[in-house]
């Protein structure tokens, strides 16, 4: 009786290491698969006014760099937002759906007062300076 019980129990012991091993490959490879893409590099931002009527910062975006798509905005909150452009590098704006791309100081991207989808990426082999007018 002893011996099968020492069996029972090895044969247990045995499977739950399989179990255990099978399922930590099993997530190992499931993460791996669902990785998210790497980051775009850090951008600097910088306040230059923020009061009751308007917020403005300097954004600079580093090669590579950008803001990933996100939404901003709400139903009914009057936010109205330009991205105007700086430096004479090729920036591309995505904002709902629609892509423009430019290397023109002054060109502006416009993201309305409502929900808004919308990314910015630096294609330049150089930093791009943008300026962000919020109004409130």
């Amino acid at each position: 009786m002893a011996a099968i019980n020492r069996r029972l129990s090895l044969g247990i012991s045995t499977l739950t290491v399989i179990i255990g091993a099978s399922l930590f490959v099993l997530f190992q490879g499931h993460a791996r698969g669902q990785a998210e893409p790497p980051a775009m590099p850090k951008s600097i931002i910088v306040t230059v006014l923020d009061n009751a009527r308007v917020a403005v910062r300097r954004d600079t975006f580093p090669v590579g760099g950008g803001e990933p798509m996100h939404s901003t905005g709400t139903a009914g909150d009057n936010r109205y937002v330009l991205m105007i452009l700086l430096t004479p590098a090729k920036l591309e704006g995505v904002v709902d759906g629609k892509t423009t791309v430019s290397d023109k100081p002054g060109t502006i991207w416009e993201l309305p007062g409502t929900p808004s989808q919308h990314s910015f990426r630096n294609l330049s082999n150089q930093p791009i300076d943008v300026m962000v007018v919020q109004l409130k």
